[in-house]
């Protein structure tokens, strides 16, 4: 790595040791200076200074990620769920008050749109209510094999 070097949107100004390794100072495209380890460098942790314009990620997928796990992202100045937006912008509607977007694998942060599926909101409701049954179910069932197992030793 040498100066003049070009990294990603970065070119390398200088490089310089200090105690904890080499420090590669570099100027963006955008003219902002950062300094960064020369390792982060060459694993190509760093291609930008890092600022929003010189961000290479875009689309919705630069939201925030809220308490409950759902992504937001930040359309005309509101905050909206990032996977009711894809699936309106896929449909090519807006979706109704009673409609809701499931997430199929339950990652509530996963907005691919083959995971995500359209439902009415009574029959999202009765397949969380099944699912919570089965689960109790399945704990019953689990408890009874381990009583059996233990109760099977001498």
């Amino acid at each position: 790595m040498e100066v003049g070097d070009r990294i990603g949107k970065l070119v390398v100004v200088s490089k310089r040791w200090i105690r904890k390794g080499w420090r590669i100072d570099a100027e963006c495209e955008c003219g902002f200076r950062i300094s960064r380890p020369l390792s982060a460098i060459l694993l190509g942790k760093v291609k930008t200074c890092g600022r929003k314009k010189c961000s290479p990620r875009v689309g919705p997928s630069i939201g925030r990620v809220g308490k409950g796990g759902y992504r937001y992202v930040r359309v005309l100045g509101k905050e909206v769920f990032e996977h009711r937006l894809l699936v309106e912008q896929n449909i090519g509607r807006k979706l109704l008050e009673s409609e809701v977007v499931h997430h199929r694998n339950g990652k509530r942060d996963d907005n691919r749109i083959e995971n995500l599926v359209v439902m009415d909101r009574a029959a999202h409701s009765r397949m969380h209510a099944v699912q919570i049954l089965e689960i109790a179910i399945l704990r019953e069932r689990i408890k009874e094999l381990e009583l059996g197992k233990s109760g099977a030793k001498p």
